[in-house]
């Protein structure tokens, strides 16, 4: 079933990247967000004449709208993927079982089946959504800021 898993989200891997590269998006702008916001605080204690924090307000403003529109576009991705994926796999599941004999009457009665097939669709699912892609748009991201700050 592993094999099948992978198989079925192999058309949708493309998808799975692009959402990884928006949430390395999203992450690089709330470290933008946290140093403006740290500088803009840290100048703000000197008080300086208010033209001067201008630039660090107008950057936070930035990083802060940035980061929610990229998360929200990572999302949206992300669960379109995760959707087709779970779909194509629900697909091969179903035409699988429709292949082998009739189950007994009680097990198709009480849905017992399809409550455990469903289950374990959304379990694995969710490791994609959950697991894999904020851990390759973290990987991204910390790559992204060690290019950075060598170059």
């Amino acid at each position: 079933m592993k094999s099948s898993t992978i198989e079925s989200a192999r058309p949708y891997f493309g998808r799975f990247f692009s959402a990884a590269i928006l949430g390395a998006i999203s992450l690089s702008m709330a470290v933008g967000l946290l140093a403006s916001s740290a500088w803009l605080i840290s100048m703000a204690a000197l008080m300086p004449p208010v033209l001067t924090l201008q630039v660090a307000v107008v950057g936070v403003r930035f990083f802060g709208l940035s980061r929610g529109v990229f998360r929200y576009t990572e999302r949206i991705w992300s669960h379109d993927a995760i959707l087709r994926a779970a779909s194509s796999l629900q697909l091969k599941i179903y035409r699988a079982l429709l292949a082998k004999p009739p189950l007994s009457s009680s097990v198709m009665r009480q849905g017992r089946l399809l409550q455990q097939l469903t289950t374990d669709i959304e379990t694995v699912l969710d490791r994609w959504i959950r697991i894999a892609i904020p851990f390759l748009g973290a990987l991204l991201s910390g790559w992204e800021e060690l290019e950075s700050s060598a170059g």
